[in-house]
């Protein structure tokens, strides 16, 4: 998977779960949520750029289980701020209703459909050939 394909990718999926944002927002239940839903987005976009870097540095390694301690990494780190997100929000704002998890979930499906799609083209990756000097 080339550079361009991701940011274009990410770049749709982005603009889709701001399209999601704004209509959450527009409904009076979710209204108050709409700072968590932003912030969500944002930190989504980055740990995604984050993740593709590592993870294609993985998958153009010769050993393949650095790609795959790469994924484990990537989902874990993943849920752990997702989880953080979501407990930080509860200590600070101490929300009525549990309606605040949805925008965050949604994201975070968005985002971990595309993340498994760009996992997938990697874990595709050849190998780089390592040149015996005989």
């Amino acid at each position: 998977m080339t550079n361009r394909h991701f940011l274009v990718g990410l770049t749709v999926t982005s603009v889709c779960m701001a399209l999601t944002n704004m209509v959450l927002c527009r409904i009076p239940a979710m209204a108050p949520w709409c700072a968590l839903a932003w912030m969500s987005l944002g930190i989504f976009f980055v740990l995604t750029g984050l993740m593709f870097r590592y993870a294609k540095s993985a998958a153009l390694s010769p050993n393949k289980n650095k790609f795959t301690s790469a994924v484990l990494a990537i989902t874990t780190i993943k849920l752990m701020v997702t989880v953080g997100l979501l407990l930080a929000w509860v200590v600070l704002e101490k929300p009525t209703s549990a309606l605040f998890v949805l925008p965050v979930l949604m994201i975070y499906v968005g985002f971990t459909i595309f993340e498994v799609y760009v996992l997938l083209k990697l874990s595709r990756t050849p190998p780089p050939q390592i040149l015996n000097d005989e």
